[in-house]
C-alpha cells in the first residue's frame, strides 16, 4: 500500500493513474494500482482528467472504485444514484465499466476479480451505497 497526501478533492486518481502509468512502462511490472472515490469528489475536474490519462495510455492495471452514496460533505451530490449517467460517462472516457451493489461482498470481488481480465483499457467499478447501511 502507497498512502498519497492529496489535499484537494480529486488529486487521488492523478496519483493512482501516475502509479499505473510507471508500473507499466516503466518498472514493466504487473502490479495493479486501485483508487477509491467519493461520488462527491468526482465532481472535480482533476478526476476526468485522470480518466482520460488512464484510458489515453491504456492503463488496464488501474482501476478506478467510485462509491456512489448520492451524499456529498454539506448536501447531495447533483447525479445521486443515477449509475447510467456515470457508466456512460466513464465508457464515454474509454473504461470498462462495471456496476455493482456497493453493499454485496461477493457482487464487489467479482467486479475486480473481472477488473484483472481486462486488457488495453482501465476499469471503473461504479458501486451504488447507502451511507450507514446495515449499522443499527
Amino acid at each position: 500500500f502507497i498512502d498519497v497526501a492529496t489535499g484537494s478533492l480529486g488529486q487521488g486518481l492523478s496519483c493512482a493513474a501516475g502509479m499505473a502509468y510507471t508500473g507499466k512502462y516503466f518498472d514493466k511490472s504487473d502490479y495493479r494500482v486501485y483508487c477509491l472515490i467519493g461520488d462527491g469528489e468526482s465532481a472535480e475536474g482533476s478526476i476526468w482528467e485522470a480518466l482520460h490519462f488512464g484510458s489515453r495510455y491504456n492503463l488496464d492495471n488501474l482501476v478506478a472504485i467510485f462509491d456512489i452514496n448520492r451524499l456529498g460533505q454539506s448536501e447531495a451530490t447533483s447525479l445521486g444514484h443515477d449509475l447510467d449517467v456515470y457508466k456512460a460517462r466513464t465508457e464515454a472516457f474509454g473504461w470498462n465499466t462495471i456496476v455493482v451493489d456497493g453493499h454485496d461482498i461477493e457482487a464487489l470481488c467479482k467486479a475486480l476479480w473481472d477488473a484483472n481480465q481486462v486488457k488495453g483499457k482501465p476499469t471503473c467499478i461504479l458501486m451504488k451505497t447507502y451511507k450507514g447501511q446495515g449499522i443499527p
